[in-house]
This record gives structure tokens, C-alpha cells and sequence, in this order.
């Protein structure tokens, strides 16, 4: 499996980058040397909308990928074991304790 909570962080950055673009509109309509028109401000602005849509759908499957998964710092089998637990079964200490002890940890 790719990295899935590096693959959220580099959406999530991206995304932010609509501030930043935002700016460059404003500073290029309001102190350009180039008048810019209304015409061109509208789609300029309609681009950036439909631009980070598409960004923020991105971000969304990524994120909805880590919910699925069951989290970002977990590995693979913490996430499966944890969805074979019946949490409406009161727990046994010693079942806990066998679920969580490492090889090394059993071992002594």
C-alpha cells in the first residue's frame, strides 16, 4: 500500500495553495499595469472554482482512503485484528493482553 498519510498531506497542501491564488488575482485586477476586465476577472475566477473542486475531490477520496483503512499510523494487520474485535463481548484481560503483546513481549 502507498503511503497513504503522505498522499493526504501533499492533497491537503495543495489545496491551501487557494489562498495564494486568490492573492494573485486580486493583486494582478487591483495594481496590475495591465488592465484586466471584468470578462477576464469572471473566468479567471470560474477557472479557480472549478480548478480546486477538483482538488478538494481528491482530498476527499484520499481522506476517505485512511477512514477506510482504518487510520493513518496503523499497519495493515493492527487494522484487521482491531475489526475482528466484538465490542459488544465484554473483553478477557488475557485476550487483551495476547491481542497487543509482541512476539517478544510473549516470549518472556
Amino acid at each position: 500500500m502507498s503511503n497513504i498519510a503522505f498522499d493526504l498531506e501533499e492533497k491537503i497542501m495543495d489545496c491551501w495553495n487557494v489562498t495564494s491564488d486568490i492573492k494573485l488575482v486580486y493583486s494582478e485586477y487591483c495594481d496590475s499595469a495591465e488592465i484586466m476586465t471584468e470578462d477576464e476577472l469572471a473566468n479567471i475566477m470560474i477557472g479557480i472554482e472549478y480548478l480546486y473542486e477538483r482538488k478538494f475531490k481528491r482530498l476527499m477520496k484520499s481522506y476517505e482512503k485512511i477512514c477506510s483503512h482504518g487510520g493513518v499510523f496503523l499497519d495493515k494487520e493492527v487494522v484487521d485484528n482491531a475489526r475482528l474485535v466484538d465490542l459488544d463481548k465484554p473483553v478477557d484481560k488475557q485476550e487483551w493482553d495476547s491481542f497487543f503483546l509482541t512476539e517478544s513481549e510473549d516470549k518472556r
